[in-house]
């Protein structure tokens, strides 16, 4: 930490909502899959371009695992921007902290 102050790189500047929404529309437009496939096992959500609409997959496991029980959601979108607000508000909690960067 005391480096980053010395540089000047620390406290960071926040980083603007509409920004972080950009740049995730920019990857989400042109991969099928965000920020994995569902077949990773991953939690949180994942999005799927399915070249028409843009698929919002919510999963929830069990505290004692996949195997235990697992709910699982869709929410589908016509716009790449809808489902990018999807994601950061539910899957990052944004506006907010992002790994100790604030999103304003």
């Amino acid at each position: 930490m005391e480096e980053r102050t010395s540089r000047g790189v620390w406290p960071h500047p926040p980083l603007l909502y509409d920004d972080v929404r950009d740049h995730l529309i920019k990857i989400i437009e042109k991969e099928e899959w965000f920020p994995c496939d569902l077949s990773s096992g991953r939690e949180g959500v994942v999005i799927q371009n399915t070249g028409k609409n843009y698929i919002c997959h919510l999963l929830q496991y069990s505290a004692y695992g996949p195997q235990f029980g697992s709910r699982k959601e869709q929410k589908s979108f016509r716009s790449a921007k809808k489902a990018a607000d999807f994601y950061l508000k539910w899957d990052l909690h944004l506006p907010g902290d992002m790994d100790s960067w604030k999103v304003v």
